[in-house]
């Protein structure tokens, strides 16, 4: 082999070497532009769930106060409901007698003697 093809594979060899480093520089930094991609995939989805939580959180305290308010109203309307029956009761009571003396007078006169 004569210094020529020496010469041609010496550079040959140092092409290979260099392209070599190259490639794997590109790998170290394909492997660390990765591992960043999936630390910021990683908080990313944090923060999607953390939103999530506090929405679902805003969406119970909201169902909460609704339910609150709906029990509020229906205790009162029972007690409206409560009121008018007991004031049915009265006025009834109160006719009852008034009834009875129009439809049997004889009760009356037995009663005034």
């Amino acid at each position: 082999m004569n210094t020529a093809e020496a010469d041609i594979e010496e550079k040959d060899i140092s092409q290979c070497e260099k392209l070599d480093k190259t490639l794997k520089q590109l790998i170290s930094n394909a492997a660390k532009m990765m591992e960043e991609c999936r630390r910021v995939a990683k908080i990313d989805a944090e923060s999607i769930i953390n939103e999530a939580n506090i929405r679902a959180q805003k969406s119970v305290k909201e169902a909460q106060e609704e339910l609150t308010k709906i029990q509020e109203e229906v205790n009162r309307l029972k007690d409206i409901r409560n009121h008018f029956n007991k004031e049915m009761k009265n006025i009834i009571a109160r006719n009852a007698a008034r009834l009875d003396l129009y439809f049997e007078p004889s009760l009356t006169k037995s009663t005034e003697a």
